[in-house]
């Protein structure tokens, strides 16, 4: 899944809350509709969704996502 800035994840949350498609919402964000799915699933697992609850801090969406994603390692093909 591809990782996206906290700005992009708070505003799909917040139109995912307001019953946004996903298609609308990837074609908006310029992001694929699975991105989105996978996007909604974990939002939906920390009951971010629920018009109930207040928005999820930043830090609440940094620890729901894990640590920050690694680099590609590229091997290199020249010997030193």
């Amino acid at each position: 899944m591809e990782r996206l800035h906290i700005n992009y994840l708070r505003d799909l949350i917040h139109r995912l809350r307001a019953g946004e498609s996903e298609r609308r919402i990837s074609k908006d964000l310029g992001i694929s509709r699975i991105t989105v799915h996978r996007y909604r699933e974990l939002a939906e697992r920390q009951g971010s969704l629920e018009p109930s609850s207040a928005m999820p801090e930043d830090k609440a969406i940094r620890a729901a996502l894990g640590g920050s994603p690694r680099p590609p390692r590229i091997a290199l093909s020249v010997e030193p």
